[in-house]
């Protein structure tokens, strides 16, 4: 969603950005702490080309976020940050995305705002590729940003995942720009990206 953040911030909304993890089991060529470093070092320069307000760390290991579906304390940490921010839509990964950890992310991002005081927020999730959403009728998107102007810096924001590049970052370009070129026709626009409201 890097064209809506980065049309959102342009538009004056402070966009957070939660992570839940650095991808530190991702190579296992280099020690976590250095994936962790490297990481946190291209988030920053994200941060400066999308214009993201802050980036917020949760430490977790990918690949373990399993044991943490049920954990109180990071619901709470979760919940503790919806209540600085208050966000006015919430953003998150789909339910359907073939990633494992992008699946449970999604489980707990509904745990936590699945209580009185939370239920209130309009969450979204991300458009990916997943053959089951051909054949999903309620699959309509509810939400759809005219990123035209921003779709450049989208692009350039995906090249700055150097470390990722082993594990196909690049090669989910033509993917990304014919997504958002179909999606930009669809919507009778240049660029656009799509997500669907699950509260």
């Amino acid at each position: 969603m890097g064209g809506t953040i980065a049309k959102y911030s342009k538009e004056g909304k402070n966009v957070i950005v939660v992570v839940f993890t650095t991808g530190q089991a991702s190579n296992p060529l280099l020690k976590e702490e250095v994936i962790t470093d490297i990481r946190i070092k291209e988030a920053n320069k994200i941060k400066r080309i999308l214009g993201i307000k802050k980036f917020i760390f949760l430490g977790l290991i990918d690949r373990q976020l399993m044991s943490h579906i049920n954990n109180k304390q990071l619901i709470e940490k979760i919940r503790s940050i919806l209540d600085e921010y208050r966000p006015s839509k919430i953003f998150t990964h789909a339910r359907a995305d073939p990633h494992r950890d992008h699946q449970i992310v999604n489980k707990i991002v509904m745990r936590a705002t699945n209580s009185d005081g939370y239920r209130g927020y309009d969450i979204f999730t991300f458009d990916v590729w997943n053959p089951i959403n051909i054949f999903n009728k309620r699959n309509v998107a509810k939400l759809v940003v005219d990123i035209s102007d921003t779709f450049e810096t989208k692009l350039k924001a995906i090249t700055v995942f150097k470390s990722q590049k082993i594990q196909g970052a690049y090669s989910l370009l033509p993917t990304v720009i014919f997504k958002a070129k179909a999606e930009g026709i669809h919507n009778e626009c240049k660029y656009a990206e799509k997500f669907f409201k699950v509260r």
